[in-house]
């Protein structure tokens, strides 16, 4: 998909890339994604948190976001909150997902007014799981991201 820019002074332009961006005078807002798959950690304690490697931007707002259960587990956990490491529930405190079913869950984040003042790793908080091979399910998490610049 590629890159649209809206520039008041040229109208719609298309490169290649992946973002939305408006540029108005001298202020640019950039809309973006950040996405993380991650397998729920199965060690037997009652609430565990897994940290994606993907990292939402300094000074950026998440908007939304949608997480996703792509691979059912074999034991129930439910997903209580998703957010970053500075804020483990900012866009969801209560997902009520749960890990052995397939599903999906798209919002406004919690916490949009929010500007992070560093860089954060998307992070899901979930129930205890079994510590048995083959217990652990999957996740997408997808966040909608808006900068300024």
């Amino acid at each position: 998909m590629p890159k649209i820019r809206h520039i008041d002074t040229k109208g719609l332009v298309q490169e290649s890339g992946a973002s939305v961006t408006f540029e108005q005078g001298q202020i640019t807002r950039t809309l973006s994604h950040v996405a993380a798959e991650l397998t729920l950690t199965s060690d037997g304690n009652a609430t565990t948190t897994d940290t994606a490697t993907s990292v939402l931007p300094l000074g950026s707002r998440v908007l939304g976001f949608k997480v996703e259960v792509i691979e059912a587990g074999a034991a129930a956990s439910a997903i209580s909150a998703v957010g970053h490491n500075g804020d483990p529930d900012a866009f969801i405190a209560d997902a009520a997902l749960n890990n052995n079913t397939l599903g999906t869950k798209v919002a406004h984040a919690a916490t949009e007014s929010t500007v992070l003042a560093a860089a954060q790793k998307i992070r899901v908080t979930h129930g205890s799981i079994a510590n048995a091979a083959g217990n652990a399910g999957k996740v997408r998490v997808t966040v909608l991201v808006e900068q300024f610049s």
